[in-house]
């Protein structure tokens, strides 16, 4: 809560998702030696050697209105990476649980 305002996050998915070493050109084992205590387990998943991704969208409330801030990925789309290929989340499950709260 903001005041009169709430937001609420509606997550799609967060697990390990990808290697640090595709998203980050610069990365190296170094930085996560560096920085275990802060990445692992929420940030990076060590078993997999995977970041955790999170993919989200939000609601926000205020002055009796509601705004919906979508940036989810979607079900049911072709996509090129396997782990989103013709996925099926539960957001708008979980987007019509939290209206009612």
């Amino acid at each position: 809560m903001f005041g009169d305002t709430s937001l609420t996050r509606i997550v799609e998915s967060e697990e390990p998702l990808l290697s640090p070493f595709e998203l980050y050109p610069d990365w190296n084992a170094g930085h996560l030696a560096a920085n275990a205590d802060l990445l692992t387990p929420h940030i990076y998943n060590a078993d997999r050697q995977l970041l955790v991704i999170t993919i989200q969208s939000f609601l926000i409330r205020s002055g009796g209105k509601t705004i919906l801030i979508d940036s989810c990925s979607g079900n049911h789309k072709h996509r090129q990476r396997p782990f989103f290929h013709q996925r099926q989340w539960a957001w708008l499950d979980v987007l019509l649980r939290d209206q009612g709260s």
